[in-house]
């Protein structure tokens, strides 16, 4: 049996609307009820629960001041040449 004849069989025993037919029966039904439409305090409540007043929020202390050591410039410039030849060593 040819392709086009297979065709034209298969068009007569099922039918051109048949298809769009069970394709609107099936989409209806695997539809959903529609979702809820929740405002502002309603989805706040459902994402993270009732407020508690056991919960304190406490502001943040204040950072405590940096204390720098007091260095010469002299040490601080021989540190870090010291520094650097040791370096360069570890690499030879």
């Amino acid at each position: 049996m040819s392709s086009d004849a297979f065709s034209r069989l298969h068009r007569n025993v099922v039918g051109p609307h048949a298809v769009s037919l069970f394709a609107r029966l099936f989409a209806w039904l695997r539809r959903r009820p529609p979702q809820p439409t929740y405002d502002e305090r309603d989805a706040y409540a459902r994402c993270h629960g009732e407020r508690v007043s056991e919960i304190v929020v406490m502001p943040k202390p204040p950072p405590t001041p940096r204390v720098l050591p007091k260095l010469a410039g002299d040490y601080l410039r021989r540190c870090f040449e010291e520094r650097l030849e040791r370096r360069d060593a570890a690499r030879s």
